[in-house]
């Protein structure tokens, strides 16, 4: 005759640890306490308003969690109660702050929706007179600096026909004063001292420069910028926040990714061009973006105080 084993189902009903005295855990009733009873929990818990009471209760229970133990059957049973009860406490902290959130975050989007069109609106708006400004300000200084460069280059013509004439007195009173004729060579040489002093007195204009300032009736001033630093622009790109690197506005950088090898495609797929990490190459010495980067003037510059 053979010997049949029987498996007997776990005795989930016994224990063998001692019970806990929840009643030195905090000052709160039983039926509060207990983390280990799923419907008597959310019972009580359905009771609690007060987010105070609901704190002395969440230390308990991780008090409880601390000191849980999975070593068998039951024990893991006790681990798996107390989740349970956890995420029904979790559930009413979650319905009581939404409760109390849902309608102020219904006003608060309802009041975005009214009035941040307006914020972005007026903001660019005003950044659009700003760049308008900016431009004409760099446009300005840019003819007043070729204008100080015409002037100067006339000076210089001008003083460097004076130097030739100036030479070319010396040279005759030279030849002058070989050939015996001493009163021509003194006419000459006081020619060319007079166009030496003559020279010296060449100095290009000097075109005056225009404040960047602007002083308005209110007392507020308002500092232009000008054409400012180069900056890297990629038309259709605002900067605010990361692009795939698959975006279609780097079609024409990134090509037909089919005959790259299958690892970069992937890679690709996956990874975005993070504005951050393009600012900071593009302050390296040197540093040059392909096309369809354009390097551009910063008209965005200004302060108003």
């Amino acid at each position: 005759m053979s010997e049949t084993a029987i498996e007997t189902e776990p005795n989930y009903e016994a224990t063998t640890e001692e019970e806990p005295n929840y009643e030195t855990l905090v000052e709160l009733p039983r039926l509060i306490i207990d983390p280990f009873d799923k419907e008597k929990a959310a019972k009580a818990l359905e009771e609690i308003e007060d987010a105070d009471k609901l704190a002395d209760i969440m230390k308990a229970y991780e008090t409880e969690a601390a000191d849980l133990t999975a070593h068998d059957n039951i024990s893991l049973l006790r681990c798996a109660a107390f989740v349970e009860t956890c995420k029904v406490a979790q559930a009413h902290a979650a319905k009581r702050r939404e409760g109390l959130v849902g309608p102020l975050n219904a006003q608060v989007k309802k009041h975005n929706a009214v009035w941040m069109p307006l914020e972005k609106g007026f903001d660019a708006a005003w950044r659009k007179a700003l760049g308008t400004a900016n431009r004409y300000i760099a446009e300005r200084d840019a003819a007043i600096e070729a204008e100080q460069r015409r002037l100067a280059a006339e000076a210089a013509a001008a003083q460097a026909l004076i130097d030739q004439q100036q030479r070319e007195a010396e040279e005759a009173a030279k030849k002058a004063a070989e050939e015996g004729d001493f009163v021509a060579a003194v006419e000459l040489e006081s020619k060319a001292e007079e166009l030496r002093v003559q020279a010296a007195e060449i100095v290009p204009e000097v075109v005056p420069q225009e404040s960047n300032k602007v002083q308005l009736d209110s007392g507020a001033t308002l500092s232009l910028g000008g054409k400012g630093k180069r900056i890297w622009v990629l038309p259709g790109w605002d900067k605010k926040k990361a692009l795939p690197a698959l975006d279609e506005k780097f079609a024409g950088l990134v090509g037909d990714i089919t005959k790259l090898p299958e690892g970069v495609q992937f890679l690709l797929s996956v990874c975005d061009v993070n504005p951050v990490h393009l600012n900071a190459k593009w302050k390296a010495p040197g540093a040059k973006f392909p096309r369809p980067f354009i390097d551009a003037p910063d008209y965005s510059k200004g302060s108003l105080r």
